[in-house]
């Protein structure tokens, strides 16, 4: 029967008191294709598809070399690309998913832009350098790829649907076993007394990997948060930041936030419905690279990251030649974001600004020691955001690491300070504990911190006028 099958249901009517209904493994509804296990490859094969459709019935308009390249790109992000997308906010995020997207779009854009193999150039090496000058394009030209796109449309259509009103059926939906229903049902069956074996289910099902991204970065209450119009919108950069990362393997840990806006005017304090944020756990070499990518800060004239590893600072500011083999392409990387800074008026150049990243003595960061100290005391780490004027000018950040025993119980902590109305204003302060770890791994740790702490202040998300 074409993979149906049918299922006996009971019926209301005395007359009939069983049902027979036919039971299928995919079914089209308006354009999008369901998927009776609730898995979301079925549903992108099919946009693929009616994607590829659609390109190929353009192709020679997109092609065509008389019309600008931009706006033959941009021709094909506003048809092609939509038509990709179209129903993708109940997507499940995951590897395999921004790889078929990924492939697809860069697929179109290769064939858009025209590039001719060069004698004896084998096929890799030819989509790697059209790759290439289609990132540098897509980037100039402000751009969004295809995979924050798919981001952006679930950040939306999960805030849509969860400001429905409780008399729709849809808000029941969104809301039948969640992940944090899961979780509190797990907490219960591991304690019972007749489970011997262990809890058993350990995945709540495919319906909620569409929740997993939301629950992971915003908390087990990002409903809640989506009653908030601008406080969701405000949050959709990050969102698109971390899940990109996620699907790339970027970021493997977490630690937890405790966070609060202290606003100028009054002593109260606010509490930010963001319960969780995931940590890049590699070199603060990666970590900048990262965090300075975000690009949404006014002009400032200075951003200088205050450190104890000279090594790196020496690196960064092209004083020393890096001696380590895989770090020299991340090195560049820096280098051309931070030039891209400048160009793009979030930093100024360099000659007014002075160098990026320096090494201070120990005497000078007794701030952020006492900070990571004070953590490693609680076995507790926390962030805190303090509100700061707009118009800030200057960023400094401090970071240190502490470790007792090298190896040992570890902690990193982070301070963030702005330069506005004259003085100097606590923008950001934050820690974390860390696993047994030596006193070298626990500076890269709280390098890692500062600079994940700058893509949020950089990024304006954490910021209250």
């Amino acid at each position: 029967m074409d993979g149906r099958s049918e299922m006996q249901v009971p019926s209301l009517d005395p007359s009939t008191p069983v049902l027979t209904c036919p039971v299928v493994a995919g079914l089209l509804v308006l354009g999008v294709c369901l998927d009776r296990a609730g898995n979301s490859q079925c549903s992108v094969r099919h946009r693929l598809a009616a994607a590829s459709q659609h390109w190929h019935a353009r192709r020679a308009q997109l092609c065509c070399r008389s019309a600008p390249l931009r706006s033959r790109i941009e021709r094909s992000y506003c048809t092609v690309v939509r038509t990709l997308l179209y129903g993708s906010g109940g997507w499940s995020p995951s590897a395999s998913v921004c790889g078929l997207l990924r492939s697809f779009e860069l697929r179109c854009l290769r064939a858009v832009l025209g590039r001719r193999r060069k004698p004896n150039e084998s096929y890799v090496e030819w989509a790697r350098r059209s790759n290439a000058r289609l990132r540098a394009c897509l980037h100039r030209w402000g751009q969004l790829s295809v995979c924050q796109l798919f981001s952006k449309s679930l950040h939306g259509w999960a805030g849509h649907v969860c400001r429905d009103p409780a008399d729709l059926d849809l808000h029941h939906v969104v809301r039948w076993r969640t992940t944090a229903w899961w979780q509190a049902l797990q907490i219960v069956g591991e304690s019972d007394f007749r489970n011997v074996m262990g809890w058993r289910h350990a995945r709540p099902g495919n319906h909620t990997r569409w929740e997993s991204p939301l629950f992971s970065i915003f908390g087990s209450d990002w409903m809640a948060t989506t009653s908030s119009r601008t406080l969701w919108a405000a949050t959709v950069e990050t969102f698109v930041h971390f899940t990109l990362g996620a699907m790339e393997g970027l970021h493997p840990g977490k630690f937890s936030f405790a966070p609060f806006l202290r606003r100028p005017s009054t002593a109260q304090r606010s509490l930010v419905p963001f319960a969780a944020i995931p940590v890049l756990m590699f070199s603060e070499i990666h970590f900048s690279n990262t965090a300075l990518d975000a690009r949404r800060a006014p002009a400032c004239r200075r951003v200088v990251f205050c450190l104890d590893s000279e090594v790196v600072v020496h690196w960064i500011n092209g004083e020393w030649r890096v001696s380590e083999p895989g770090c020299t392409t991340l090195v560049s990387q820096v280098q051309d974001h931070l030039a891209m800074l400048q160009l793009q008026g979030v930093i100024m150049p360099w000659s007014l600004c002075g160098a990026f990243l320096r090494a201070i003595p120990r005497e000078a960061n007794v701030e952020a020691d006492a900070l990571a100290n004070a953590a490693l005391d609680l076995g507790l780490g926390s962030v805190s955001w303090f509100s700061v004027p707009s118009d800030f000018a200057d960023i400094v950040l401090h970071s240190d690491g502490a470790s007792r025993g090298n190896p040992g119980p570890a902690a990193c902590a982070a301070i963030i300070s702005a330069w506005a109305d004259g003085q100097w204003c606590r923008a950001a302060s934050g820690s974390r504990v860390l696993e047994p770890t030596t006193n070298t791994v626990a500076e890269l740790e709280g390098s890692a911190l500062a600079f994940e702490m700058l893509a949020s202040l950089l990024s304006r998300i954490f910021i209250v006028e």
